[in-house]
């Protein structure tokens, strides 16, 4: 074998630029090139001795999505028939509003995951003493669970974003213990025309900064989750009532690969959009228009290690679709990423189940209510999927199941509430709904048999008196 001659370049001529451009392909229907802007290094497709990009997002951004809905909303209203839908301008203006303010919160997380082990913010807020204790009183927060670093500082960021926007008077937090209060007419911004009943700050938005964050030092996607709520009456405004009224938003950021704003506002008609952050130009692009759920999937998204305390059509129903004796016939994989955004969003884009049910340690799920749960089963139903709580034994009596009922029909008791949940591709989860009602089927001839029985037992009884 002939080795090979040696390189006459000199060891400084391997920091040259040119040398960090990589070499895939020798085709010449490939060329990478680098930006002269940027820097970033990206495949271009020469055609027609024409170099093309070889693929490019929608030129739409936020902003302009946004002012589109409003603009939709005003043509509806001019119409002869009026707005059909009931949308208001004014409200679609400042929920539009809230979600900027959001975007730009989302944005300021967004950049310190990426930079947290750089900047020296990975970790736990407070080292955990060698007694098994934290370090004082803080680092835990409301859920008694230990705060990352970037759980506070995530929080923080968020807050201000929220803030700064003039249209949200309290903020749910799942790392305070108490809702934040911004205001009430004192909060709104300053010129603004409206009438003093209509500047009020009407909304109250719930939101995990960081959900998924214990992963986030190992470099696992995490994200943040919100729901906007609307205040329904003026009387609820006295500082008196700390739950949310109607939910009017949703959405979640995803921090993996590329940071995902996916949300919707304003009405039935405008579906679940999906935007990518431009990181050249700092601009959500609009790069997944009007998401919908596939009806069928091939994935079950659950923490397994609970799976002896499911209940036992839960139990049943995993072990069908797995062992490929489910309706379907066809065997289905476990993907779970331990963040329920990342979990979500691959559901919404390739179909299957999410669900954290109740569990005997968990008898209430471990999802809170007002923004994992309701903001993220607000968007399923709205991609075209299911959103049921789970967990719990079927009511023979009333034939009532706990599989049954929507998440967003449940009425929040406190602003930390739990529930047990299930969600995703619409046939999907309609399979789990029968499990449950056979399971009470199943329960309710069982207790008719025992009532005969006892009654057979009864009638002996009598006759050997005799």
């Amino acid at each position: 074998m002939t080795p090979h001659p040696p390189t006459s370049r000199s060891s400084s001529s391997f920091s040259s630029s040119t040398h960090l451009l990589p070499r895939r392909s020798t085709s010449p229907k490939h060329r990478w090139i680098r930006d002269g802007t940027t820097g970033v290094i990206r495949p271009k497709l020469i055609k027609n001795n024409q170099v093309k990009a070889s693929a490019s997002a929608s030129t739409t951004t936020l902003p302009e999505y946004l002012t589109g809905v409003i603009n939709s909303s005003r043509s509806k209203s001019e119409e002869k028939d009026g707005n059909p839908s009931g949308e208001n301008e004014e409200d679609l203006r400042d929920v539009a509003e809230i979600i900027m303010s959001i975007r730009e919160g989302c944005s300021a997380i967004s950049t310190m995951v990426k930079r947290s082990t750089l900047d020296g913010h990975g970790g736990y807020l407070y080292e955990e003493e060698e007694d098994g204790g934290d370090d004082g009183d803080g680092g835990v927060n409301v859920q008694g669970e230990r705060q990352k670093k970037l759980d506070v500082m995530g929080n923080d960021a968020f807050k201000d974003a929220l803030a700064r926007c003039g249209k949200v008077w309290k903020a749910i937090s799942e790392e305070d213990e108490k809702e934040i209060v911004f205001g009430n007419n004192a909060s709104r911004k300053a010129g603004s025309s409206r009438s003093s009943a209509g500047s009020c700050a009407r909304y109250v938005v719930a939101f995990d900064p960081l959900d998924g964050s214990s992963n986030v030092d190992c470099g696992i996607p995490v994200g943040t989750i919100f729901g906007v709520y609307k205040v329904e009456h003026e009387d609820e405004m006295d500082g008196s009532v700390a739950l949310p009224g109607e939910l009017v938003a949703a959405g979640y950021c995803f921090y993996s690969s590329a940071t995902s704003f996916v949300f919707s506002f304003g009405g039935e008609s405008n579906g679940v959009q999906g935007f990518t952050l431009d990181e050249a130009t700092d601009e959500f692009r609009l790069t997944h228009p009007n998401m919908k759920i596939p009806t069928r999937g091939s994935v079950v998204s659950f923490n397994e290690a609970n799976r002896d305390g499911w209940d036992r059509p839960m139990r049943e129903y995993v072990s069908a679709v797995q062992s490929g004796t489910g309706e379907t016939k066809k065997r289905y994989s476990s993907r779970y990423v331990g963040s329920m955004v990342g979990d979500i969003h691959r559901t919404l884009l390739n179909g299957g189940v999410f669900g954290y049910p109740a569990d005997d340690r968990n008898p209430y799920g471990k999802l809170r209510l007002l923004y994992e749960a309701a903001p993220m089963g607000w968007l399923v139903e709205k991609a075209g999927g299911k959103a049921l709580v789970s967990g719990g034994c079927c009511d023979s009596q009333s034939g009532q199941c706990p599989v049954n009922n929507r998440i967003l029909d449940i009425e929040p008791t406190s602003i930390h509430e739990r529930t047990p949940c299930v969600m995703g591709s619409y046939d999907d989860v309609s399979e789990i709904q029968r499990y449950y009602r056979k399971d009470s089927l199943d329960l309710a001839s069982a207790e008719r048999l025992s009532e005969r029985l006892d009654e057979y037992l009864s009638e002996l009884e009598a006759f050997m008196a005799e």
